[in-house]
């Protein structure tokens, strides 16, 4: 079971956190995380389509989340940054046309992070479909800590 304060989602161990108190960056949020001695969230491939329901069901529409993924300089593929594995651009969860990388305005391009969009007409539109890449400095994210030892 997960500690007061923090939920799980069907098909899921995982015990996340949720802050939406103000919006932050990817690295803002992960600083809050730390701050609360947890990590920014990664969840399962298994837990991804529950947990966008959740939060659309408990916290409401236009939520956007800020998860462990990063694609460095958007050069390299993108990689979960607590165990370094990748988020592979076949992956079924990716929003059709996503990942985005950079190509040719290359000298534009900063580090992309990996958004989960809480967006109704995305829900409805693509229901397997939840993540997609975006500037990590944008500040438009809401705050998905994770429990790693619980």
């Amino acid at each position: 079971a997960c500690p007061v304060g923090f939920f799980t989602v069907e098909g899921s161990k995982q015990c996340f956190k949720y802050w939406n108190d103000y919006p932050r960056n990817w690295e803002e949020s992960k600083f809050k995380c730390m701050d609360e001695n947890l990590v920014l969230a990664s969840p399962s491939d298994e837990a991804a389509i529950a947990l966008r329901k959740y939060i659309l069901d408990e916290y409401g529409d236009r939520v956007y989340l800020w998860l462990d993924g990063v694609v460095p300089k958007g050069r390299n593929p993108m990689m979960w940054q607590r165990n370094q594995t990748e988020l592979r651009r076949d992956n079924p969860l990716w929003l059709r046309g996503e990942p985005m990388l950079c190509s040719k305005h290359e000298f534009l391009c900063g580090d992309l992070c990996l958004l989960m969009p809480i967006v109704q007409e995305l829900v409805t539109f693509f229901p397997t479909q939840v993540y997609r890449t975006w500037d990590c400095a944008w500040y438009l994210g809401a705050t998905l800590c994770e429990a790693i030892d619980v």
